[in-house]
């Protein structure tokens, strides 16, 4: 801040007068003090010795103590002393530079920074001390300017300036560079070519004729001047005030180093003694026990005129205070009470009175008491609030028991029980008011009640919030009734239309303990929560204003509220306030983002920034400088736009498995004023992964679809093929029968018969006939299908073999076995496999013996595969192959095992087995004595 202008503005009124200045002049021993806030080491300072103060850029509060520095966020003190590197820790003086670091001038004439949570020397303090060897004390101020200059001010010396190189020299024609603005003429920016002598703020203060230790002048021209020997501070609020010695005495008691106001306008001052002290408000006056009060439990307060009031605390004290000259008059004690609730001075008849277990007024200077004739001796009805009616003929009065009339004219009380009308309901009476057309209203702990021709009626309202305790009563000058509730906040009223205000709207608490209605219709409503102003209001809208300890107020407990021209009067349980009405819509700035988690870890997110698929457990910390507040800040935060704000008190805000999308994280803070600050964003992206993103969806898709057609094209080509082979299967069925069953063989057999017959041989034709006849009928059985079970197969080649045993008169035998482990009824294999190679070995192989011919026939298991083996004792492959040549010189190829090949070759083609193997037999001597055909069938499903 350059306070240049406000110094000419000063000067000429300060040294016109100052000889005429009395330091001994008498002041206002009842002056009230603003509410300060003390921190010291209790709340985490390192030293209750301060020196001084800097704001940093980011809204941190810095404090430099004879233990180290202290920064403050609000919640929370973090100190660094010699373990963090600041090897000097009484520290003098403080700055931030254009980087953000805040340098730090010590005891010892040594510079330090603090950067990234780290306290480093300054590289060239070796320069500075060798012009500091001779005091401790020559190193009295510095500054560090945006081109990275360090500017020290040695005493005796001059300023010493030093550039990032180290090169320095001596400059002392110059104005003063300063550290910090609030204490001296701000530096110009052409530092080289100003010929102008150095100056000093406290060179100005030094013609005043008393000792000071620091001076201060804000934006509205308030002149701060810190004393000596614990005498606190002297606040005037212009020059003329300066000139007449007419101020405000402050911290009487503390020896203040340092006065500061931060962005906010909040101003702290640094003790040598009991640390920080903090005031949000000086606009707010606090009466105390400083002020001569015997304690600071106010609850009563009524206007005699515009500038005397009188006042009571919960102790039975009763004080007139003069708000001109702040005098203060204790009143006669009423020793029969020890309990005051309230006061109401009569102006008409000029007269004080006061509640306690009966009406009392003061008489000259004594207090009588007004006592109900119904009530029997020494019995108390506890009368708390008081009301006097508009037309000054009425003071009402509720109690305990019920509630007292006290008529000026007849000078008579009346004291009525709810009971005598409303049984269901106790007595006790917390509030009456009579409104501007005369009604009487009553507040009980049963709900809201009205007094017509001596009987009570209960109003009701459409939420029936009337029903429940009704703690207070006033009115609005359009008529509207203001009803505070215990419970449900307050409610507004005028014929038809009701208007419900809670702490959803903003109220301070629903636990309402006083309304009132100013001049100005502005209703404030008191609870043990703070205050609330409700203004503004209209046909369906209306304002609210917290007010609070983060205000100025001593205490969030109010215990009576009253005003009169524009002053606000509050009895708190620390203290008796007054202020003006002011303007309560300041916005903070927007919370700082401290630091994110993600899964755990510390990672720093820029904007836009993109995050991993498995990067979806994020926490964020943030952080709203706001002293005024004390580190009860409510928060809102949210992660798209079109989500509902989450509310909390917590400066974390955790996600845990976000789903891949686009976020935008933004927190706000609420001021003391209720308003939300701008919002603090980030904006980031998790990617989904990999097999969701687009490309491989569609990578994806059309791999299935070609898949899905592959499949198709496969299946259909499986089909189509499988087609092929069974129309081949069953040509070659057809064709295996028509071998089987072929004319010569039946003409053979036909002749057998005959020739049976011829010989007279009737029995062995009529065997053959039947044999012939079952081998007809199971090969007629399997032309109607392609498969049948093995031991139908069997039998087939058995009536086979016999046939040809009769027809070959017995020349050869026959076996068949079968593996134990196999079941021939459990299988299931295509028809007329075996036959063509068994009428092979009878045919070709042992058709030439003449005796001692053999025919064997295996059945075994060879893994998924039914294996026979066809054995004979004939002339070998070979020769039987010679002689069995045709007329073209060319072997006899058998029609039927040439089809069974390729029937074998079509069913075992999957598996590439060769399903007919065929060797010679041969002796030791390498002579052919057989042949042997193994068959590889594949056993069916």
């Amino acid at each position: 801040m350059n306070i240049n202008a406000v110094f000419s503005w000063c000067l000429l009124m300060i040294f016109a007068c100052l000889l005429v200045i009395s330091p001994n002049a008498s002041i206002c021993a009842q002056n009230p003090q603003p509410y300060f806030k003390n921190f010291t080491t209790d709340q985490g300072l390192p030293s209750p010795e301060v020196h001084c103060i800097l704001q940093d850029s980011k809204g941190y509060m810095w404090f430099g103590t004879d233990n180290g520095t202290s920064r403050f966020d609000g919640y929370t003190f973090v100190n660094y002393s010699v373990s963090d590197g600041l090897n000097h820790p009484v520290v003098f003086g403080l700055q931030e530079d254009g980087e953000g670091r805040i340098w730090m001038r010590t005891l010892t004439g040594n510079l330090y920074y603090f950067q990234s949570g780290r306290i480093y020397a300054y590289e060239y303090n070796h320069i500075i001390q060798e012009y500091n060897k001779s005091d401790l004390y020559a190193l009295t101020d510095f500054y560090i300017s945006d081109d990275g200059y360090v500017y020290a001010d040695i005493r005796l010396f001059g300023v010493l300036k030093i550039d990032k190189a180290g090169n320095f020299e001596i400059v002392d024609d110059l104005i003063k560079p300063t550290s910090n603005s609030h204490q001296q003429i701000e530096i110009p920016s052409n530092l080289e070519s100003n010929n102008r002598k150095k100056s000093r703020i406290d060179s100005i203060f030094q013609a005043i004729n008393f000792e000071y230790t620091y001076g201060y002048i804000n934006e509205q021209k308030e002149i701060f001047i810190a004393l000596p020997a614990r005498k606190g501070v002297r606040k005037y609020k212009n020059g003329k005030q300066l000139l007449n010695n007419d101020y405000t005495q402050l911290l009487e008691g503390l020896s203040i180093s340092y006065i500061y106001q931060d962005r906010e306008g909040h101003y702290w001052f640094a003790s040598l003694e009991k640390g920080i002290y903090y005031c949000s408000n000086f606009n707010i006056d606090v009466y105390n026990q400083a002020n001569g009060f015997a304690n600071e439990l106010f609850t009563a307060i009524t206007f005699k005129n515009d500038h005397e009031i009188y006042i009571g605390l919960r102790s039975g004290e009763v004080y007139l205070l003069n708000v001109k000259d702040q005098q203060l008059e204790t009143l006669p004690s009423n020793n029969s009470e020890t309990r005051l609730f309230d006061l109401s001075y009569d102006q008409l008849n000029k007269r004080l009175w006061m509640s306690g277990r009966t009406f009392y007024y003061l008489n000259e200077q004594a207090w009588e008491a007004v006592v109900p004739s119904s009530l029997r001796k020494n019995e108390s009805i506890l009368t708390k609030k008081l009301f006097l009616a508009p037309k000054r003929k009425i003071l009402w009065g509720a109690g305990s028991k019920g509630f007292m009339a006290y008529n000026f004219e007849t000078q008579q009380i009346v004291f009525k029980g709810f009971g005598a009308w409303e049984k269901s309901v106790t007595n006790r009476t917390l509030s009456v008011y009579e409104d501007l057309e005369g009604k009487v209203w009553l507040g009980n702990i049963g709900g809201l009640f009205h007094l017509q021709k001596d009987k009570l009626v209960h109003a009701k309202d459409p939420k029936d919030l009337f029903s429940i305790r009704v703690e207070d009563i006033a009115q609005m000058s359009d008529s509207t009734l203001v009803v505070g509730t215990k419970g449900a906040g307050v409610v507004l009223w005028k014929g038809n239309d009701y208007k419900y205000i809670s702490t959803e709207d903003g109220l301070n608490s629903n636990m309402v303990e006083h309304v009132h209605v100013d001049s100005q219709d502005r209703i404030w409503v008191g609870t043990l929560s703070g205050l609330t102003l409700i203004s503004d209001i209209r046909d369906s809208t209306f304002a609210l204003k917290p007010i609070n300890m983060a205000h100025g107020l001593p205490s969030n407990e109010i215990n009576v509220i009253n005003s009169i021209n524009n002053q606000l009067w509050i009895g708190t349980s620390k203290g008796l306030v007054n202020f003006e009405v002011q303007d309560f819509t300041s916005k903070n700035a927007a919370p700082i983002l401290e630091e994110t988690l993600i899964n755990d870890q510390k990672k720093h997110i820029v904007n836009n920034d993109w995050l991993k698929s498995n990067q979806n457990n994020i926490q964020f910390s943030f952080l709203s400088i706001d002293y005024a507040l004390a580190g009860k800040i409510n928060y809102r935060y949210r992660l798209k736009e079109s989500s509902n704000w989450t509310y909390t008190k917590a400066r974390t805000a955790n996600f845990l498995s976000l789903a891949p999308d686009e976020y935008t994280f933004e927190v706000q803070a609420e001021n003391k004023n209720g308003v939300w600050s701008a919002p603090a964003k980030i904006s980031f992206s998790i990617r989904p992964p990999f097999w969701k993103t687009k490309l491989f969806i569609l990578i994806a898709s059309c791999s299935i679809m070609a898949l899905v057609y592959l499949l198709y094209k496969y299946r259909i080509n499986q089909i189509i093929y499988k087609t092929q082979i069974e129309r081949k299967m069953d040509k070659l069925e057809r064709s295996a029968l028509k071998a089987q069953m072929n004319p010569h063989f039946i003409f053979n057999c036909l002749n057998s018969i005959q020739a049976f017959i011829t010989e007279g041989n009737r029995k062995d034709a009529a065997d053959y006939l039947a044999k012939f006849a079952q081998l007809i009928r199971s090969t007629l059985n399997f032309s109607s299908a392609g498969f049948s079970v093995l031991a139908e197969e069997i039998e087939a080649i058995k009536h086979y073999l016999e046939l040809e045993q009769m027809r070959f008169k017995n020349r050869f035998q026959y076996t068949i076995d079968i593996e134990p482990k196999l079941n021939p009824n459990l299988i299931r294999v295509p028809n007329l496999l075996v036959q063509p190679f068994v009428e092979n070995a009878i045919v070709h192989g042992i058709s030439s013996k003449s005796q001692d011919g053999l025919v064997q026939l295996f059945y075994q298991l060879n893994e998924n595969y039914l294996e026979v083996i066809i054995k004979d004792n004939g002339e070998g492959i070979h020769r039987s192959s010679k002689i069995s040549k045709g007329s073209s010189g060319k072997p006899h190829k058998s029609v039927g095992m040439s089809i069974t090949q390729r029937r074998l070759e079509l069913l075992n083609q999957k598996s590439h087995q060769k399903g007919v193997q065929i060797k010679e037999i041969k002796n030791q001597k390498e002579e052919p004595i057989g042949t042997e055909v193994r068959l590889k069938i594949k056993i069916l499903e």
